[in-house]
């Protein structure tokens, strides 16, 4: 895989996986009356699981960057 499309790749997956953790925290917190048991322990488990998800797409995004040479930051 090219550099650059690892380093969109890994933009992409980290945009994406915060924004469903987002949505996951609304859920969770937000409207836990509206939510049967089932889907509240859903929320909540995927607020334990999905930042490392975040993680690896920012492993990706420096592994790209150090390939492309530019300054790891």
């Amino acid at each position: 895989m090219k550099a650059i499309t690892l380093l969109k790749t890994a933009h992409i997956t980290m945009f994406l996986f915060c924004l469903i953790c987002l949505v996951a925290a609304v859920l969770a917190y937000g409207y836990p009356e509206k939510l049967t048991l089932a889907e509240q322990l859903v929320a909540h488990m995927s607020l334990i699981v999905l930042p490392a998800f975040i993680k690896i797409g920012y492993v990706l995004r420096l592994v790209s960057l150090d390939i492309l040479g530019l300054p790891v930051n």
